[in-house]
C-alpha cells in the first residue's frame, strides 16, 4: 500500500499532574462513498503515534465516536493533506 493508503495519528494526553491513562481508543473512519470502518487502538503513552493501513484515503475521521470516554479531543485532522 502506498501512503495515500495510510492512516496517520499523533495522540497526546496533556492532562496536568495525574499519570498516563492506558485506555482503548475507537477510530471511526468515513470513507466517499459513505461506508465506514472502525478501527481500534491502544493508548498507553503519554505521546504515542499510530498508522495503520485503510482501503483508501479516509473523507472523515472521528475519535471516540461513540463516546466511551470521559475526555475531550483536539480535532486537527485534515485529510486533504
Amino acid at each position: 500500500m502506498n501512503d495515500s493508503n495510510s492512516v496517520h495519528l499523533n495522540i497526546e494526553q496533556v492532562q496536568n499532574d495525574w499519570k498516563v491513562f492506558e485506555f482503548k481508543l475507537q477510530v471511526h473512519l468515513i470513507y466517499s462513498d459513505e461506508s465506514t470502518e472502525d478501527k481500534i487502538l491502544y493508548v498507553n503513552q503519554r505521546d504515542q503515534k499510530f498508522t495503520f493501513n485503510v482501503k483508501e484515503k479516509p473523507a472523515k475521521i472521528i475519535l471516540d465516536y461513540d463516546n466511551w470516554l470521559l475526555a475531550s479531543f483536539e480535532n486537527t485532522v485534515d485529510t486533504n493533506e
